[in-house]
C-alpha cells in the first residue's frame, strides 16, 4: 500500500490509519511511524495489560471506521462488484455508483 502511494506522488506524512486488533504489534506500528503514519489500531488484549501501553488510541475515530466498512459491505452484496467482472475502470466506478444508488434507496425506501 505505501509503495502505491508512493509511486504515485503522494506523501505518507501527516497519514492518519485505523485497524483493528489484529494489526495491533510492534513492528507494524514501527512501520508506520517510519513512514509518518499515525496508528489508531485497537489494541489486542491478548498481547498484555492495557492499562500498561502506552500507545495512541481513539475509540470514537475506531468507533467510526465501522460505517466505512458497512458502505463495503453493502457493495459486497452485489456479485458484479465483488468479483470485478468489469474489466475497464469506468464501467466498474459506474456499477459501484449504480449499487450505492440502490442501497441507498433501499434505506430511504425499506418496502
Amino acid at each position: 500500500m505505501i509503495e502505491t502511494l508512493e509511486n504515485m506522488g503522494i506523501s505518507t506524512d501527516g497519514l492518519f490509519m485505523n485497524a483493528n486488533a489484529g494489526f495491533d504489534c510492534n513492528e507494524f506500528r514501527t512501520l508506520c511511524f517510519e513512514y509518518g503514519i499515525t496508528p489508531n489500531i485497537c489494541m489486542n488484549k491478548r498481547i498484555g495489560n492495557l492499562t500498561d501501553r502506552d500507545e495512541y488510541f481513539d475509540p470514537l475515530l475506531y468507533k467510526q471506521r465501522t460505517v466505512i466498512e458497512h458502505a463495503f459491505a453493502w457493495l459486497d452484496a452485489y456479485k458484479a462488484l465483488l468479483i470485478r467482472y468489469e474489466k475497464k475502470a469506468k464501467n466498474w466506478f459506474n456499477l459501484n455508483l449504480l449499487g450505492f444508488f440502490v442501497g441507498f434507496s433501499k434505506k430511504i425506501y425499506p418496502n
